[in-house]
């Protein structure tokens, strides 16, 4: 959620902090709507694609069968991609576009 609430709290105290909230509620729903989840339950891992700077492949990874570490993330000793910097950016500074 970052700073948002606090720029709510600091505007107009509790009510800015409930709107920031309608705000966010409000833009989670229209995202939703655009991806055609109907629920947060039905996302996963097929909704996300990778651009092909962050992992140097350019691959999108199909979701995982159910199980151990399922919807987990990353997995254990996984990385997010060879050379790839902790900030989404290329090993040499880069950030793609």
């Amino acid at each position: 959620m970052g700073r948002a609430w606090g720029y709510g709290n600091a505007a107009a105290g509790e009510k800015g902090v409930l709107r920031v909230l309608d705000i966010l509620d409000e833009e989670l729903e229209l995202a939703m709507g655009q991806l055609g989840a109907t629920s947060i339950a039905a996302l996963d891992r097929s909704f996300v694609e990778y651009p092909e700077a962050w992992h140097g492949v350019g691959r999108h990874r199909e979701p995982e069968p159910d199980g151990p570490g399922a919807g987990a993330g990353v997995g254990a000793g996984e990385s997010v991609g060879a050379g790839a910097a902790a900030d989404g950016g290329a090993a040499d500074g880069r950030v793609a576009a």
